[in-house]
């Protein structure tokens, strides 16, 4: 008589059983797709050109971003603007009347290197040719600290010659706008100054003895033939010891074959744009990270 009744109440004990499961959730129950963060937006960075030879903006001159596959034009004030890019990337500049350069982003404003009626060939024998130190073709090796010039005799006690020295090494210091050249009479090089002695040599009216490595000068011997040519050729020393070299330009004062005394304009924008460059940059005007991002 009760078996009818037994069976009802297990199906609705096993109904509100599974209703209460599946009311309480399952395990089973798939996670939510959490909505992905958009990307951060960079934020605007403008770069500025300007010329070596006076500081001027390079209008018109092509910015190449590589990798970023983005070319831009400098504006009237000599800039372009864009979402700041990763460190080190590559750009290459084109500008009429300067020297193409293939250069990182690692700061903001850039300066080309002009070029003057001898060309792409001066800056190549003047910065790039590394004659001066053992011949390491198509690099720059350059100075990067300030210098201490140490006089010896018979220089020392000469008025004339001590107050020349002292006149070129003020040119080549506000030329360059990076490394300071200090005259020091008493033998005693200024702290944390690369000490230059400046000697009597018989090899030449005038002549250098730099070394260095990595792409950089670290040591130096000046030589005058005697104190007329230590007030003529002080300037031209100095300016190898900033890390220019020798070139067949017969009218620079770098020229191994000229009696000329005073730099030409295209010497004056060297002795300038050396600093400019890192050192180990190569020929034609590259950063030597160029290319790596």
């Amino acid at each position: 008589m009760h078996k009818p009744f037994f069976r009802l109440g297990t199906v609705l004990a096993l109904f509100f059983g599974l209703t209460t499961l599946s009311c309480g959730g399952s395990p089973n129950t798939p996670t939510p797709t959490p909505t992905p963060l958009p990307p951060p937006v960079k934020p605007e960075v403008t770069l500025a050109f300007y010329s070596g030879a006076n500081d001027t903006p390079v209008v018109g001159a092509q910015v190449n971003f590589l990798t970023l596959g983005k070319s831009l034009t400098t504006s009237a004030n000599g800039e372009v603007s864009l979402p700041e890019p990763e460190a080190g990337t590559s750009l290459k500049i084109t500008a009429s009347g300067f020297l193409d350069a293939s250069l990182v982003y690692d700061r903001k404003n850039y300066y080309l290197w002009p070029l003057g009626e001898n060309g792409e060939g001066y800056v190549s024998s003047v910065a790039f040719s590394g004659e001066a130190l053992g011949g390491r073709k198509g690099k720059i090796f350059r100075l990067n600290q300030d210098v201490s010039l140490i006089v010896s005799e018979p220089f020392r006690s000469d008025r004339n010659v001590m107050s020349s020295l002292e006149r070129d090494a003020e040119t080549i210091t506000q030329l360059n706008r990076e490394y300071a050249f200090r005259v020091v009479a008493d033998g005693v090089a200024l702290p944390g100054t690369l000490a230059v002695t400046v000697n009597q040599g018989n090899l030449g009216v005038s002549y250098s003895e730099p070394s260095g490595s990595d792409g950089l000068i670290t040591g130096d011997k000046i030589y005058f033939l005697n104190t007329n040519s230590a007030r003529s050729y002080a300037l031209r020393e100095f300016g190898i010891l900033l890390g220019l070299n020798v070139t067949s330009s017969s009218k620079s004062i770098f020229s191994q074959y000229t009696t000329t005394l005073s730099p030409t304009q295209e010497d004056l924008w060297a002795m300038r744009m050396i600093v400019m460059r890192k050192p180990m940059a190569y020929w034609k005007d590259t950063d030597p990270k160029f290319g790596t991002k």
